[in-house]
């Protein structure tokens, strides 16, 4: 397979509208990996091991995953507001693991500078052996962002964040997911979620807003 290390090779989608019959692609990501999605059919491998053929057009400007979606849809029980996930994979085997935490931003995460960050997601993912990570949005942008040790049990996102949060115009509020690109070594995707499907989301993360894979 090609190597996409250097590029965003995942995004994150909700199950909305006419999600049964197809679902869309971020135009952004599309475009980037045109060549591939292209290809007659693609493989979507889910964690559990089991596949699905699929395939993907671009219509009036926008892509969508089409033929054999509804099967893969109606297998996997998705239903409205679903959060998923999809990743190229280079891996022989097609597995990965999932790092990510959701957070409802407050006021104090504006004021005073800095968003903790669950001491699960800094160890499994190591970024708590580097002194900065790369936050990128949905539109592949990045903002250099210092990861502070404020204890051994704590780490927090620091110089940048402001930076960061304006750029994207986040305010006090709304809620964020952020993952781990792998293979990246040190790019976090960060999406901001509707506000019905963000407090599922902290409903199902643990201490600190960790999501279990």
């Amino acid at each position: 397979m090609a190597d996409f290390r250097n590029v965003p090779s995942s995004f994150f989608m909700f199950c909305t509208d006419d999600f049964l019959t197809r679902l869309s692609i971020p135009l952004a990501f599309g475009n980037q990996y045109k060549k591939f999605l292209r290809q007659a059919y693609l493989e979507l491998k889910t964690e559990s091991g089991r596949s699905w053929m699929v395939k993907v057009r671009k219509m009036k400007r926008k892509w969508f995953f089409t033929d054999g979606w509804s099967r893969f849809a109606t297998d996997n029980q998705l239903t409205l507001i679903n959060l998923l996930t999809f990743r190229i994979s280079d891996d022989e085997d097609g597995s990965a693991k999932t790092w990510r935490f959701v957070k409802e931003l407050k006021d104090y995460n504006i004021s005073n500078l800095r968003m903790d960050i669950p001491k699960p997601f800094v160890t499994a993912t190591g970024i708590k052996a580097k002194q900065s990570i790369e936050l990128e949005n949905e539109q592949g942008r990045r903002w250099t962002v210092s990861v502070t040790d404020r204890n051994i049990k704590i780490f927090a996102l620091t110089r940048g964040w402001v930076e960061f949060l304006r750029g994207n115009n986040f305010q006090a509020g709304q809620i964020l997911l952020f993952e781990f690109v792998p293979n990246s070594r040190n790019v976090v995707k960060v999406v901001a979620v509707k506000k019905e499907a963000g407090k599922e989301l902290l409903a199902r993360a643990v201490k600190g807003g960790f999501l279990r894979s």
